[in-house]
């Protein structure tokens, strides 16, 4: 039966998966690229060669009544697992969600677990990936609204300090309800790491 967990007003469904393994396997790949040269006028420029490795670990997991399911992760600090052992899996799902990322895989048989905190925030606020482009341009249009504010102080007239400070606010604003917003984030990603430990049984 699912757990329900309530965090910042917002009921949450952690469901799990528990089994035993029946076959564990693990894969790395190296994916390379850049290296390449070009030329500008009489100028040789060439890009960095970037590598990235990914490791992959794979298991089949039997529970009780037969039924059979995999799962696969990516560079993630799981606990050793193999063949034998009963390992459990848990994915959180919002309410307003019909589905959610794994965020915790615990080896009953070694005592062992890992949790997740990039999904359990992906689960919570949906992907952030986009956050660093928001925080690039927050952070220029503070910068520009700090510059705003500092000129509304040497302004020849009341109206234009009055206006330049205004703007210089609005310009201010968007960066401080981005850290007003990441702190949350922060905040109550680690109320729900805190609820999500207290339902393994260790």
């Amino acid at each position: 039966m699912a757990k329900q967990i309530v965090v910042d007003d917002v009921t949450y469904k952690l469901s799990d998966f528990v089994g035993k393994v029946i076959e564990q396997q693990t894969s790395s790949e190296t994916h390379v690229s850049g290296g390449n040269s070009y030329v500008v006028g009489n100028t040789l420029y060439s890009n960095p060669v970037v590598s990235s490795s990914y490791n992959t670990k794979e298991f089949f997991l039997v529970n009780e009544h037969g039924e059979e399911r995999d799962f696969n992760f990516t560079n993630k600090d799981l606990p050793a697992i193999r063949p034998s052992h009963i390992v459990q899996v848990k994915w959180l799902i919002r309410e307003d969600k019909e589905r959610g990322p794994f965020v915790i895989v615990y080896n009953q048989s070694l005592n062992k677990y890992f949790i997740d905190e990039v999904m359990i925030t992906e689960a919570m606020y949906g992907n952030k990936r986009h956050l660093g482009k928001r925080m690039l341009i927050s952070c220029i249009a503070m910068v520009v609204g700090l510059g705003f504010i500092v000129y509304s102080f040497v302004a020849n007239s009341f109206s234009s300090t009055f206006f330049f400070f205004i703007i210089g606010c609005l310009l201010i604003w968007p960066y401080i309800n981005l850290m007003i917003f990441i702190q949350k984030v922060k905040k109550y990603t680690r109320e729900m790491k805190k609820k999500l430990i207290e339902t393994i049984k260790i």
